[in-house]
């Protein structure tokens, strides 16, 4: 005859249990003692460097300054993109023309001088002196995706909204 097994082994009596959760409990009290001796004993000032040491560690480098003036009595000139494809893009009908008649206000409201153009011709005739900007401009061709770097890597400034050429010619996503 088999002897007879106990199916939990462990549990046999409340004492077992007991036992288990005072265990638990020294555990757990033990993590909160040692929790409040280190809040407590250590300053994390200390563990981090001062703030100063920080700024003299990395300065802040200088903003680059334009290097001519404009002459022709405005503060800036800057070129607005507006593309058939961008509009297109957008749900809303009248949601580009919107955003693009507000930045037409801001350039006017700042002085600037604004030229639109709707191509890559247009892009490739951008003087370092022209801020280019592209708002709501995120389908944008190879041609003008090249345009705009290439301005960039001239040294010319470029102001966007969001995530301009993330989609190809077609409104395809880029990447």
């Amino acid at each position: 005859m088999r002897p007879a097994r106990n199916p939990v082994p462990r549990a046999q009596e409340a004492w077992w249990w007991l036992g288990g959760f005072m265990t638990l409990g020294l555990l757990g009290g033990g993590v909160l003692v040692a929790g409040l001796a280190l809040w407590e004993n250590i300053d994390v000032r200390q563990l981090t460097p001062a703030l100063a040491e920080a700024e003299a560690a990395s300065p802040m480098p200088q903003p680059l300054r334009p290097s001519a003036a404009v002459t022709d009595g405005a503060s800036f000139s800057a070129v607005l993109l507006r593309t058939d494809a961008n509009r297109g893009y957008c749900e809303d009908p009248s949601y580009y023309a919107t955003e693009m008649a507000r930045w037409t206000g801001l350039v006017e409201r700042a002085g600037g001088l604004l030229r639109v153009v709707v191509d890559a011709d247009g892009l490739s005739s951008l003087s370092l002196d022209e801020v280019l900007l592209l708002p709501e401009a995120p389908c944008l061709s190879s041609a003008e995706l090249a345009a705009v770097s290439a301005h960039v890597r001239k040294g010319g400034s470029v102001a966007s909204n969001w995530a301009p050429g993330v989609r190809n010619g077609a409104c395809e996503w880029r990447g």
